[in-house]
């Protein structure tokens, strides 16, 4: 029997009627909707409104929203230098009441006795200073306060010392722990020297004391679905919401998945310390050495673009030798050694590669043990989280449409009487639909074997259908181990 939604079966009038029915329409799998989420802190000189979605085009427009040099920002610019075609949206918060802003210092304690240039990065952007023989302390001291000034998109703001004429100020711009994250350095690249005579000593930025907190952003997007997270707040208290509000998201109910992305700056005990104390499946963590020229956040920010942009390509590939390509490479490089241990304690980790740049190693989870306080390496990889959300995105969709939409279905467990008629659907139908779509799973290389899909009717509730899907799914292809057997 065929059953309509939009003709009436006691219709009288003479004619034809035709509706359209985009039940079937989908014949591959539904487009999974990846969306990156920016979170951070604006300046006052933003014209954006604390806690306000805004979809992100480029960086000039997020400069404008969240005032320049504004930790907010600078994530955006990282994003949106390593892709530019996975939507990005952003919600700014201000800086928190009680925060404090980070300082640090510059002392010229020598002039230059030959003319030069002094290469100067803070927070990982390059500024070019003219040093003159004939300048002072003092005047260089100057050049280096008008060239930090000039240059509207570094994090902070520099002035002369009240009392020591030859010494800059600097001050973060955003109040909070991230102002910590500043660094100041010179002469990184090779060929880059002081001028003769120059010397100068840097206190880098401390003292920036808390982070703003995050279940304002929690609240904002309650109802909002966004694959992909960046977030510079790795202090325990936001983490702990954020894991909360992952796992709420990835439930069966929730059906919002998303990843984060974050990133720790330190020594390699110290970085091991911070991973190997959390235990999320939904979290990356980059390890950011001590002396990274640029802020932590700026790592977090490169690698989602990454997650975001790879993992809609297909969720299972790995994502090795994917170059960070707004960061330069540290002085300090992890050995092997180093980095083995940090992937076995939930710390992502990076190499440098054949032309300088830093480019991925592997991408893990901080997931470590089960429940029982176990071993297990189930989410190793976020490929597995993003690859089961990719199948869990395109079953429901399908089901949905299916069975769920304007063409209402009838549950029977009668075979004859859903042969009779396309409203009628029993357990078998919803099986044998699924066993299906499965097989398109597998073409797209989501899925490496069918293992068994089954539906049942609950023995309570008459208007429900249990369903036991169990797949094999694919995994990223990360080791090749050869034994040469040599025979002479």
């Amino acid at each position: 029997m065929i059953t309509f939604t939009q003709v009436a079966s006691n219709e009288k009038i003479p004619g034809y009627y035709g509706e359209i029915s985009t039940v079937n329409a989908n014949q591959g799998t539904f487009q999974y909707p990846t969306r990156i989420l920016i979170i951070g802190q604006m300046l006052s000189s933003g014209s954006a409104d604390e806690l306000t979605k805004h979809i992100i085009a480029d960086v000039k427009q997020a400069q404008a929203l969240f005032g320049r040099g504004s930790q907010m920002a600078l994530m955006c610019d990282a994003v949106l230098r390593n892709q530019d075609t996975i939507e990005v949206h952003a919600i700014a918060q201000e800086d928190a009441e009680a925060s404090a802003k980070a300082s640090g210092t510059i002392l010229v304690t020598s002039a230059a006795t030959s003319s030069g240039t002094l290469y100067l990065y803070v927070a990982g952007m390059r500024l070019q200073i003219g040093v003159s023989a004939t300048d002072s302390a003092e005047d260089i001291a100057a050049n280096i306060i008008s060239a930090v000034n000039a240059e509207k998109d570094l994090p902070v703001v520099a002035a002369v010392n009240g009392v020591t004429s030859e010494q800059v100020d600097l001050t973060a711009k955003n109040a909070g722990l991230c102002g910590n994250e500043i660094k100041i350095y010179a002469n990184h690249y090779t060929g880059e020297v002081f001028p003769d005579g120059f010397a100068m000593a840097v206190t880098q930025l401390s003292g920036g004391t808390a982070n703003p907190d995050v279940s304002d952003v929690l609240d904002v997007i309650e109802a909002d679905w966004f694959t992909d997270i960046a977030c510079p707040y790795n202090d325990t208290a936001n983490l702990v919401l954020l894991e909360e509000e992952l796992t709420s998201r990835f439930s069966a109910m929730g059906k919002k998945d998303a990843t984060l992305s974050i990133a720790h700056r330190g020594t390699f005990s110290e970085n091991y310390t911070f991973s190997n104390g959390r235990n999320s499946e939904f979290v990356n963590n980059i390890d950011v050495p001590a002396d990274a020229l640029e802020p932590a956040y700026v790592w977090a920010a490169t690698v989602v673009a990454w997650t975001a942009f790879w993992s809609n390509q297909h969720p299972a590939r790995p994502y090795k030798g994917l170059v960070l390509s707004s960061l330069k490479v540290p002085k300090t490089v992890r050995t092997i050694t180093e980095r083995r241990t940090l992937l076995n304690n939930g710390c992502s980790t990076w190499i440098v590669n054949g032309d300088g740049n830093i480019a991925i190693e592997r991408l893990v989870t901080m997931y470590q043990v089960n429940d029982g306080g176990i071993d297990d390496e189930t989410y190793l990889d976020i490929t597995t989280v993003k690859t089961f959300s990719h199948i869990r995105y395109d079953h429901n969709a399908y089901i949905s449409t299916l069975y769920f939409g304007s063409e209402g279905k009838i549950l029977t467990e009668s075979e004859a009487a859903a042969a009779a008629s396309d409203v009628l659907v029993t357990p078998k139908t919803i099986t044998a639909s699924s066993k299906a779509r499965a097989q398109l799973w597998i073409q797209q290389g989501w899925v490496s074997e069918i293992i068994d899909i089954k539906a049942e009717v609950d023995a309570v509730d008459p208007t429900r259908v249990n369903m036991l899907m169990s797949l094999d799914i694919t995994n990223p292809l990360m080791i090749l181990a050869t034994k040469l057997d040599m025979r002479r």
